[in-house]
């Protein structure tokens, strides 16, 4: 049992435990929506001090408790110590939980936790599972999930007792390497031995995981759509019929920011297309690897762009084509990846 599940997930699932899918019934609600969750993305800063300011802020205003999540045991001790300083009052409250901890001080922690002697507790994203605490308000991402269905599941351990509950997301592209260090590094707690040592496997489930940071991204970069709505639609089943229209919560950051925003609807068709016909020119150019930065720059005709690619001929001819800014190219080449339509590949250096 789970309380979501994509059908991609499912079919993984079934797939990894030997059974044929089309022979498996699964059970499954029409939508996950939680009306009382309110969710954030904000654009990270480069020092954890000052990403910390507002999320003290925000600590300090709520009744009841906080989940830090990192990516990084550092991050863990590093985020920790600083809250133990900034918030001196409720200092000998806030509580460190990972893998590395001790299995003994992990065990007391978490009944610290439960009994809530813990106001804040800075983790990696496996804490809260199996745990019902009914009065956590806030929820903190330092670093992004590694996707979406992750991120769906770890939504359900703030709001539990129908009080409005809010989820930050700190969102910067460099975290991406962190994410796939993770995964790369074989250091994720999905992973299985057959996955770990077999390279075949694992070149897949690695791709695939790819594709699902590429959606995290593509989440985190959206500005004007719904961040219930796009959740609830990822997580949606073609025969449950859920419209496109599906009523928008109005409290989430990309909801107050259209409420403000007078919004312009384009057809992307041709820009995508010339996207696509840029991607094209620098792969028969370029013997090295591309970037993304490479394809926007030079579609988006940047001053940033690289000298020796504003001598080819797609960045000289004239486009005919909607001019995009820089943002908006990104997203647009976000979408591309996750329809599958470019290839791309994380690599660490």
């Amino acid at each position: 049992m789970t309380a979501t599940l994509t059908r991609d997930d499912a079919r993984d699932i079934v797939t990894k435990i030997g059974l044929d899918f089309s022979h498996v019934e699964i059970i499954h609600d029409i939508t996950f929506k939680q009306n009382e969750l309110v969710y954030e993305v904000i654009k990270k800063k480069t020092s954890i001090e000052e990403n910390l300011q507002g999320i003290i802020t925000q600590i300090k205003s709520i009744s009841g408790r906080a989940i830090v999540y990192c990516a990084t045991q550092k991050d863990c001790y590093e985020i920790a110590d600083l809250l133990r300083i900034k918030l001196e009052d409720i200092d000998g409250k806030v509580g460190v939980y990972h893998r590395g901890v001790p299995t003994g001080e992990k065990k007391c922690t978490v009944e610290k936790w439960k009994k809530q002697h813990i106001k804040v507790m800075v983790a990696i994203n496996d804490f809260g599972l199996g745990i019902n605490i009914p009065d956590v308000r806030l929820v903190v991402y330092y670093t992004m999930s590694q996707n979406l269905s992750n991120y769906i599941q770890e939504t359900g351990k703030a709001g539990r007792n129908g009080s409005t509950a809010k989820y930050i997301l700190l969102y910067a592209r460099r975290d991406v390497r962190i994410l796939y260090n993770i995964v790369a590094g074989k250091r994720e707690s999905s992973l299985n031995d057959v996955v770990m040592e077999n390279e075949e496997i694992r070149q897949v489930y690695l791709r695939e995981c790819q594709k699902k940071i590429w959606e995290m991204i593509f989440f985190c970069e959206t500005k004007f759509e719904c961040r219930q709505s796009a959740l609830t639609h990822y997580q949606n089943w073609k025969e449950n019929n859920i419209p496109p229209s599906e009523p928008s919560c109005e409290r989430c950051d990309a909801c107050q920011l259209r409420a403000k925003e007078t919004l312009i609807t384009r057809d992307m068709k041709m820009s995508a297309l010339r996207l696509l016909k840029v991607v094209e020119a620098l792969k028969e150019f370029e013997s090295d690897a591309i970037t993304a930065k490479d394809v926007v720059d030079v579609f988006c005709k940047s001053k940033n762009t690289k000298l020796k690619y504003k001598e080819l001929e797609i960045y000289q001819e004239e486009r005919d084509t909607v001019k995009l800014t820089i943002d908006e190219a990104n997203r647009l080449f976000n979408d591309l990846v996750i329809r599958g339509m470019v290839l791309t590949d994380i690599i660490l250096r």
